[in-house]
């Protein structure tokens, strides 16, 4: 299905008078039915009372302490994640195995002499994230903390900035590290009304996509990131993660879609199969970007999925067609509010789909935890979902974040390829390329993508 069409509005959730700041335009908005995770109904954030699923292993891990000098504000700190990890039954931090003081060169060889998969690594300040993640190797997993982060764990940091409590950075802190051992922080009911149920009961492949550049002025190439969760279960918070160097062709054009995106999506494929015995009979593609002017970028990605199915096998099926969805994404400044006297915030999962929107396109907007709005238009739909199974899922997938309590801006998958380009592009500033004359494409995949899966 083609959705150019103008598609009816949607009728889930209840009925709520919008005013746009920008065009002051009064529209009609809908709050969507809130989804229940750990147990209870949930409208835009939530407390973590212990994980869904704890990673079982030894529960040792190291701590490596670069370019700082000793103090016990780090053993306090290391402590404390032992204490809160117990109480929220993670399973994964029982003893630090060692404490070590490091220079950033020597972090590489201190890491791999490691004992411990697991290893946080404490920082002076974030521009050390790039070099620290290019040590991270032959399975090794590291966790960046900066010293400030760490200074109001403990208390010993004024106030300033965030006005984050001790307890919820410790809490962020976890979730990241039990999400990356394999854990899974919480799950999210499925039975809410309006989720579309062919969704879950058949294998899906749910994939975040975005492209960005550097400066025109800059010989560093566009870097497209791709993630994806090899799992049934989507809200499990496992993720492949691919990322994919392009650089301008021989006119010294800069792409302007991901170029390769099919053959990096036939490895995925071949992942998920391993791991399910099965292809996805379904592959739902969200893309980041500028609604209308990416718009035909994103149907020449289309063009390369659709080719990237041909020859691949299921359950002895000879030929290979799931049914593809492609929904571009984007942030949209555009502030809503209600007609209270002064004018009042929306609640999370505030959702428009007419007065404001395109009458050519199925699109909508959607109201997150983080005040404003996104954008979604669906710009191709093999599996003719209906508006209000568009709104859903998407709403579902925002809560799905395991890194964040809450409702986040865009899907999960999504918002792990805008990560995952950071992650990136700060490895690639860590590097010391000539660029005169440039790695291969293979190269700087191998620099930029150690670690496959989140």
């Amino acid at each position: 299905m083609n959705t150019t069409e103008m598609e009816p509005a949607g009728t889930i959730g209840t009925p709520i008078s919008l005013i746009s700041t920008t065009s002051q335009v009064p529209v009609t908005g809908r709050v969507l039915p809130s989804l229940i995770t750990e147990g209870e109904q949930v409208s835009g954030s939530w407390r973590m009372k212990s994980v869904a699923q704890g990673m079982v292993e030894d529960g040792r891990f190291s701590v490596f302490a670069v370019d700082l000098t000793a103090t016990s504000t780090i053993d306090t700190f290391t402590e404390q994640l032992i204490t809160k990890a117990d109480q929220l039954c993670m399973g994964i931090l029982v003893q630090v195995q060692d404490c070590v003081y490091v220079t950033c060169e020597d972090l590489e060889s201190s890491l791999d002499q490691s004992p411990t998969r697991f290893n946080y690594v404490i920082m002076p300040h974030g521009n050390y994230f790039g070099r620290i993640k290019m040590c991270e190797k032959d399975g090794k997993v590291t966790q960046c903390v900066t010293m400030e982060t760490v200074e109001k764990v403990t208390g010993s940091r004024k106030k300033s900035g965030r006005n984050d409590s001790p307890d919820q950075v410790i809490n962020n802190i976890l979730k990241k590290t039990n999400q990356k051992m394999g854990g899974n922080n919480w799950t999210v009911n499925k039975d809410a009304e309006g989720l579309p149920r062919s969704v879950f009961v058949e294998p899906t492949l749910i994939l975040g996509a975005a492209l960005n550049h550097f400066p025109r002025t800059s010989a560093k190439p566009s870097i497209a990131t791709i993630v994806g969760s090899p799992s049934t279960s989507i809200d499990s918070g496992r993720y492949l993660n691919r990322v994919l160097p392009i650089f301008p062709d021989a006119d010294g054009k800069i792409p302007q879609y991901i170029q390769g995106v099919g053959r990096v999506l036939k490895e995925m494929l071949e992942d998920y199969q391993t791991e399910n015995k099965r292809l996805p009979k379904k592959i739902v593609y969200y893309r980041l970007g500028n609604i209308g002017d990416d718009d035909d970028n994103a149907l020449n990605e289309l063009k390369e999925i659709q080719e990237s199915c041909l020859g691949l096998e299921d359950s002895g099926e000879v030929v290979y067609e799931p049914q593809i969805s492609i929904v571009m994404c984007s942030r949209h400044q555009d502030q809503l509010f209600t007609k209270a006297v002064n004018g009042g915030r929306v609640d999370c999962g505030t959702v428009v789909d007419s007065g404001v929107m395109s009458p050519y396109h199925m699109e909508f907007f959607l109201h997150s935890e983080i005040p404003g709005y996104s954008r979604y238009r669906i710009l191709f739909d093999d599996s003719s979902l209906t508006i209000d199974e568009w709104e859903m899922l998407s709403f579902y997938l925002s809560h799905c974040d395991p890194r964040n309590s809450r409702m986040v801006e865009y899907p999960a998958p999504l918002l792990y390829a805008s990560l995952s380009y950071k992650a990136a592009r700060s490895k690639l500033l860590a590097c010391e390329i000539d660029w005169t004359n440039p790695p291969s494409i293979e190269e700087l995949v191998t620099i930029l993508e150690p670690v496959k899966q989140y």
